[in-house]
């Protein structure tokens, strides 16, 4: 009896921590540009990354596009901890570099000349 009920709380613990630490959650949301900065190099070099804009939220995942040649460019889908600073790696939120993140596709269209 001992051995099934400590069998049950350690069931019970993992499974509670597991949902606690889902590993969907990320400082960002959509509508956010974040770029990405590369700490490997000495200090004095200046290196920055891509710029992302993170679209949409699609649960476990985030619809990115990637700023180039200035144009976003789909870039895909992207796990929520993939914007989770690493070693060499470190993301940092900034303005979106065409000024029109949060624009509706009204005044996008009306951007647009023909």
């Amino acid at each position: 009896m001992k051995k099934v009920k400590s069998l049950f709380v350690s069931v019970l613990l993992v499974t509670s921590y597991g949902c606690k630490n889902s590993g969907h959650k990320s400082r960002f949301s959509p509508g956010q540009c974040v770029v990405e900065k590369q700490n490997n190099y000495a200090s004095y070099v200046k290196q920055s990354g891509p710029i992302y804009k993170i679209d949409s939220d699609q649960g476990k995942n985030f619809k990115v596009s990637i700023w180039h040649n200035h144009s976003w460019l789909y870039q895909g889908l992207k796990r929520k901890n993939y914007f989770k600073d690493r070693k060499t790696l470190v993301y940092n939120g900034i303005n979106c570099p065409d000024g029109r993140s949060k624009a509706s596709i009204t005044d996008k269209l009306k951007g647009i000349d023909l």
